[in-house]
Parts: C-alpha cells; structure tokens; sequence
C-alpha cells in the first residue's frame, strides 16, 4: 500500500516532461486494454520504464510511425523490415525463412465486373437512372476505383441483360 506509493511518487517527482508523458502514454495504453484499474505495481514498472521510452509528437498511426522509423534510420533496411520485425516477435523461438515471395496489392475490379453489380439492382432501378438522364458512378468496395457509366452504356447494359 502506502511504501508502494511512495516508490512510486519518488521515481515520478525525479521525472523530466517527455518521461512523464511517455509515463502518461504507458498508463494510457494499458488502461484502454481493460476497464480495470492499472495496479500500482504496474504502475511503478512504467514509472521505470518511462526512461526507456520515445515520445513522438504527431505520430498517431502505425503507417506515421514506420516512416519515421525508416526515416530517421532508427529501423534498418525496408526490405529486412518484416523479417526484422518477425525475428524480434519470436525471440529465442528463432526465425528460418524458406522462401521469399514479392508482396503486391492488386485488385481483379474491371468495369465489366462493376456493371454486372450495376444491373443486379434490378430492370426498374435501371430504367430511373437512364430516365434521369445523367451518367452513373460506382466503385470497387475493394480499391475504391471509380466506374462512369453514361446514359447510353446503361441503356446497353439493360438491352444485354
């Protein structure tokens, strides 16, 4: 109880700004895993810990903080960077790559693809928009690649249909 939070208020009064937020990050981040209180003794851990860490300002997602990383050379080779990452995450387990394979997002969205989701939406539907009289526009769910369908190319989807 009270010698615990008088560990705790020592190593926190010696604390610097950026170790008391790095502090105020640490607490935060293992309160937003549960709805229970962080336990003093986990407390005192991250007022320990707070020297150990980096605070950077503006960093708020994954993507900002790998950039930085590589950026500032703090994280090697981007081409190691999984396996890096992966030796790290296994630890004394070990890492043994067999293969190596290019990783590319493609998506197999066409406008033929789109128009066919076009005409499931029904004849009646169909009819509206070319009654309307104005060009359509879908997207992939996937990609988000915008398909323009004029009057005349709705009118041909509804006569192939």
């Amino acid at each position: 109880g009270l010698y615990e939070v008088n560990v705790l208020d020592e190593k926190m009064s010696s604390f610097e700004d950026w170790q008391q937020e790095a502090f105020d990050g640490l607490v935060k981040a293992d309160a937003f895993k549960s709805d229970k209180p962080v336990p003093i003794s986990r407390l005192i851990d991250f007022a320990y810990s707070s020297e150990c860490c980096h605070v950077l300002g503006g960093i708020t997602t994954h993507k900002e903080l790998g950039e930085f990383l590589v950026d500032n050379e703090l994280w090697g080779d981007t081409e190691e960077m999984p396996e890096d990452i992966l030796a790290e995450l296994l630890g004394d387990f070990g890492l043994q790559i067999n293969d190596r394979q290019p990783v590319a997002y493609h998506c197999g969205c066409s406008k033929e693809r789109v128009s066919r989701a076009i005409l499931s939406i029904g004849k009646q539907e169909l009819l509206d928009m070319i009654s309307d009289g104005k060009p359509v526009e879908a997207g992939c769910q996937f990609c988000d690649k915008k398909y323009r369908f004029g009057v005349e190319e709705i009118k041909e989807m509804l006569a192939g249909a």
